[in-house]
């Protein structure tokens, strides 16, 4: 590659939303591995149904996305769309073609998410020595002890991940009968989003790079059936949560509820444009707050928080850091990471994208607390960039009572999943 080529493809990969958070070593190592390529009108750039292992990232032009359904979009390199891969989900369901002379980029998306992970590891170490509790910051949740606990396990690799101990013996049960049916085992685990999570963590560590895992079905069909028992039944043996105090009992079957309605909404949210993946929604809305049910094992260990309201405070002010750290140790979803970390954000905004799964969580985290009347906090519909971006305001009375529907049913179905077990 040429000094001027190379110069070029390192420009074009600093416009390009997440690829420009990579750092400048990053982006150097990238420009060395992909080259640009040019394409005549009616070029087919990518098929319908293709499993192509690279992003197709549109530099220059205008190309056509053809779904199955007939349905057509129409993509500018100027358009806030061009600034995340286009077609990006495997298998495709676009067709995309070339309406004029075009150039772009091919990138494996493995090397991108390897740069990309390498990048927030060292933009996220935490250690001892960044929390004080001199002076008054003893009273900051952020910086009380019981994040020296935590801390402290995750650096010795010892770090547990409980579940709520009546869910998570239900889900085994059930699932031990579920005969090998793929949709059914999908199902029971979406009741625990602990056993779930963990499922998906061993089938990330487990599949090739070129089989990425990105929801719980597509754990269970990397793992297989008798895996998938296996992993549950542990779990429920040797991570469940064990607490004498009713405040936490009782904070953990509130996050169950509210990460079931989550998880139910922002599947719901998904379906509105065929750029989403309602399963991977899904398993973002199941685990984006994973760190809370971190936190809750070491209350019992710091009295001064094992009640209402101070368990709430450390909890909430410390989860997101918490779950952020794992999900890069654990090299979940990068979208599962990004949603993670802005959980807490109700006015996040992102100038430069389009809707994200940033966005349909955030929506959904408040359809969630709604349908139950919790609206304590909750800020006005108005007020939230991710309401605009989603379209949810612009969308049918009739989208949004399923979004409402979604959430608050939520728990009565995953209730009566389990029922006879």
């Amino acid at each position: 590659m040429s000094e001027r080529d190379s110069d070029n493809v390192r420009l074009a990969l600093q416009r390009f939303h997440h690829l420009s958070e990579l750092g400048d070593e990053q982006i150097l190592e990238l420009a060395e591995q992909v080259s640009v390529n040019r394409a005549r009108p009616g070029a087919c750039l990518l098929e319908f149904g293709s499993l192509e292992n690279r992003l197709l990232y549109l530099v220059e032009g205008e190309v056509e996305l053809l779904a199955e359904d007939g349905e057509r979009r129409i993509i500018r390199h100027t358009d806030a769309a061009a600034m995340a891969p286009v077609a990006r989900l495997r298998p495709s369901r676009y067709r995309v073609l070339a309406r004029s002379r075009v150039s772009y980029l091919l990138i494996d998306h493995e090397i991108v998410d390897r740069l990309a992970r390498e990048e927030r590891i060292d933009a996220m170490r935490v250690n001892e020595a960044d929390i004080s509790i001199d002076g008054d910051s003893a009273d900051d949740p952020a910086s009380h002890p019981l994040m020296f606990d935590v801390l402290e396990d995750i650096n010795r690799g010892v770090i547990l991940l409980p579940s709520e101990g009546d869910i998570a013996i239900r889900v085994g049960r059930a699932l031990q009968g579920a005969d090998d049916d793929v949709a059914r085992m999908t199902e029971i685990l979406s009741v625990c989003p602990v056993i779930a999570l963990k499922v998906v963590r061993a089938a990330i560590l487990d599949s090739p790079r070129s089989r990425p895992v990105r929801s719980v079905r597509d754990a269970v069909i990397a793992l297989g059936a008798d895996r998938v028992v296996e992993l549950a039944v542990k779990s429920v043996l040797r991570e469940s949560l064990r607490s004498h105090a009713d405040a936490t009992r009782d904070h953990m079957n509130h996050w169950w509820g509210m990460t079931v309605r989550v998880a139910a909404a922002s599947s719901a949210i998904a379906r509105i444009s065929e750029r989403f993946d309602p399963e991977l929604a899904a398993l973002i809305g199941l685990s984006h707050s994973f760190g809370e049910a971190v936190l809750l094992q070491y209350v019992e260990r710091h009295g001064d928080i094992d009640q209402d309201p101070a368990l709430d405070k450390a909890v909430s002010c410390n989860r997101a850091q918490v779950g952020r750290i794992l999900a890069v140790l654990w090299d979940l979803p990068r979208e599962l990471l990004e949603a993670t970390t802005q959980a807490d954000n109700w006015f996040y905004e992102d100038h430069q994208a389009e809707a994200s799964y940033i966005d349909i969580l955030l929506v959904a985290r408040w359809f969630a607390h709604s349908s139950i009347g919790d609206y304590d906090d909750l800020p006005r519909i108005g007020t939230m960039p991710a309401f605009d971006r989603i379209g949810i305001k612009s969308a049918s009375n009739e989208f949004q009572r399923s979004i409402e529907l979604a959430a608050s049913q939520a728990v009565s179905r995953a209730k009566a999943v389990i029922a006879v077990y």
